[in-house]
């Protein structure tokens, strides 16, 4: 148990020891580096835990106990292993990539908060604790995206993600007071078991307020628009944060407190809704992009929305007692999670590497960099296939069991129009993320060469990290049962049985090792076609597609006669449907605001005091 406590408080002892150590940027990552790192043996002590771990109890303002103790199960175990391993490869990456920025110290000080904050909202069982681990997370990210202080787009993309995720850190402090108010603690497990007794008016308000939380943190429609802005940030802040740990937390809290959603599913059904959206939103937006991170960006918004639409199924179907779907459809969004965490991080580290050498992340003006860059080449590749699904790599795995609980709950809700149009937003998805991901690796990687001035490919700890989580994207699609028991110690999966290489379904069963077999043989036949033929140039932007600009301006992929326009609906859509225009109405609100409380401050001592005296005269005339 003091182990745990010791690996939650290292990164907030070395966070101020990086920050001194500002003018030797590699010792300061090396010491963030390992004391991150220490965690990860740590966590591994605590597999399959399902309990909690009491520390000691004290009393806030002498009044409101607060226990400081630990809640371990599959799906905060999770967390803790993503936030802790990732963090540590970012850190480890950024030994490199940092290493001539004018503040390191500051940006290893805000990193070790972020990934102590964010392993303190793992493993907490307090409400009062959690409210600050969250904060801590949001105060960090405001910092390291806006790290560059020089760039108005990091001041811009920091402040926008400060102001939308306050909106998750307010909720998460009301959650914590309302719910000490109606049981009388900040124990989140006493919480849980006891929450079936509230009226259906406090279960509501408190449901409202982790849906808040968990949409606004994990960057979904409508709260998705600080994300892709967030991409400002220096690349290994883009891979933890916005990859890895922070948008997770989101996803996190809303698989914590599933539970709570039974009793009220209109909820599950508007998340439900919800993320579908942001799936398809999401994938459409990130084929209208050229710079590699908004793509990753938008990318990252589909892809979280099928953890939350795994997770919405799942309370769907225990409210329905369906169980053996709720079952797959939970664990297939804590696979999803740890499966994102390995190829989006990867290709996020990949992108900086792109950038460090070509000094700019816009595809069109990419090309042919397996070349020079073959190991980046290698990890890129194999992590977007991944994130693509395609069998033998961990993505096809989670959305396997994605599909399968969709299909199952479609099945046993007698093809109900719902989880139809589900499945039709998670196939779109899924078709938009394969153009996406192959317009980005083809343009980058494969397109026009173009010429380089590149010696050589990344530092080793740049590319140790992007390999050997591209590797774990191999190891976990040929292998899914290697991870596939540490997410048993849930109320949700906890009657789930595995056999050795095959993944459960609702109606079959795929086996990863005949997959691995007939992928294997089907990428030598086309690599021996390969070497034979003649292969074609493509031009880098649209992957080899006949590009059009037509006479309304409208900028078109035309292949084979098939002609649709990519940008125009995109950008209408976006005009009507973006929470930008909310986030810029009510900024320009707030100035005039301001602008006209500003007039009644005029520094008169007797001005004040009367307005004082008034406020008090009409206070007592109410109370009376």
């Amino acid at each position: 148990m003091d182990s745990i406590i010791l690996s939650l408080l290292i990164p907030f002892i070395a966070a101020p020891v990086a920050l001194i150590l500002n003018k030797k940027p590699t010792i300061s990552g090396i010491i963030s580096t390992i004391s991150v790192m220490l965690s990860i043996p740590v966590s591994f002590l605590y597999i399959n835990y399902n309990s909690i771990i009491n520390e000691y109890s004290f009393r806030i303002f002498g009044i409101i106990p607060v226990s400081l103790d630990f809640y371990l199960n599959s799906l905060s175990w999770l967390l803790w292993f993503i936030v802790s391993f990732v963090g540590s490869m970012c850190l480890l990456y950024s030994i490199t990539y940092m290493h001539n920025d004018s503040s390191p110290g500051r940006y290893y000080f805000w990193m070790l908060l972020f990934i102590g904050g964010g392993m303190g909202v793992a493993l907490t069982n307090s409400t009062i604790f959690l409210a600050i681990f969250w904060e801590i997370t949001t105060i960090s990210s405001f910092a390291l995206i806006g790290h560059w202080l020089n760039k108005n787009e990091s001041l811009f993309g920091s402040i926008k993600a400060l102001l939308i995720t306050s909106i998750g850190g307010i909720s998460i402090v009301l959650f914590a007071i309302i719910s000490y108010v109606l049981f009388n603690t900040t124990n989140i497990q006493n919480i849980l078991s006891n929450f079936g007794s509230l009226s259906k008016f406090d279960i509501n308000i408190i449901l409202f307020l982790i849906t808040a939380a968990s949409l606004t943190k994990s960057a979904q429609f409508p709260f998705n628009s600080w994300l892709p802005d967030a991409m400002a940030a220096p690349t290994p802040v883009s891979a933890l944060l916005h990859a890895a740990a922070m948008v997770k937390l989101g996803v996190f809290l809303f698989a914590k407190f599933l539970i709570l959603y039974t009793y009220s599913p209109f909820w599950l059904y508007l998340i439900l809704t919800l993320t579908s959206v942001s799936i398809v939103y999401g994938a459409i937006y990130a084929n209208a992009q050229k710079d590699m991170k908004r793509i990753l960006a938008y990318s990252t918004v589909s892809q979280l929305g099928y953890m939350f639409l795994a997770f919405s199924i799942s309370g769907i179907a225990y409210y329905e007692h369906l169980f053996f779907v709720s079952s797959l459809a939970y664990l297939a969004g804590m696979l999803h999670m740890l499966n994102h965490a390995l190829f989006k991080g990867s290709l996020f580290l990949g992108s900086g590497v792109v950038e460090h050498k070509t000094h700019t992340r816009n595809i069109e003006n990419l090309g042919g960099l397996s070349k020079y860059l073959p190991f980046t080449s290698f990890a890129f590749t194999v992590s977007s296939l991944a994130l693509i699904g395609i069998p033998v790599f961990n993505g096809f795995v989670s959305k396997w069991l994605i599909y399968q609980s969709i299909t199952g709950s479609i099945i046993e809700f007698l093809y109900g129009p719902i989880f139809t149009l589900v499945l039709i937003c998670a196939m779109v998805g899924t078709i938009f993320t394969f153009l996406y991901s192959m317009k980005m690796v083809n343009g980058v990687f494969y397109g026009i060469p173009r010429k380089y001035e590149i010696d050589r490919d990344g530092e080793y700890t740049e590319l140790f990290p992007i390999l050997f989580m591209s590797s774990l994207c191999i190891l976990f699609g040929v292998y899914p049962n290697l991870i596939f028991p540490l997410f048993t110690s849930t109320v949700f999966t906890n009657s789930l049985q595995f056999n050795l290489y095959s993944v459960p379904g609702f109606f079959s069963s795929f086996s990863a090792l005949y997959t691995f077999a007939i992928v294997s043989i089907a990428l030598l036949v086309g690599f021996a076609f390969y070497r034979t033929g003649r292969s074609r140039i493509s031009e880098p932007f649209t992957a080899g597609e006949k590009r059009e600009v037509l006479a309304n301006g409208g900028d078109y992929i035309s292949s084979n006669g098939f002609i649709f326009e990519i940008k125009n609906p995109v950008k209408n859509v976006g005009e009507y449907f973006d929470v930008d225009r909310f986030y810029y109405s009510l900024s320009t609100l707030m100035d005039r605001l301001s602008t006209k409380i500003r007039k009644i401050h005029t520094g008169s001592l007797t001005f004040y005091l009367s307005w004082i005296v008034v406020m008090l005269m009409i206070l007592t005339v109410v109370i009376l």
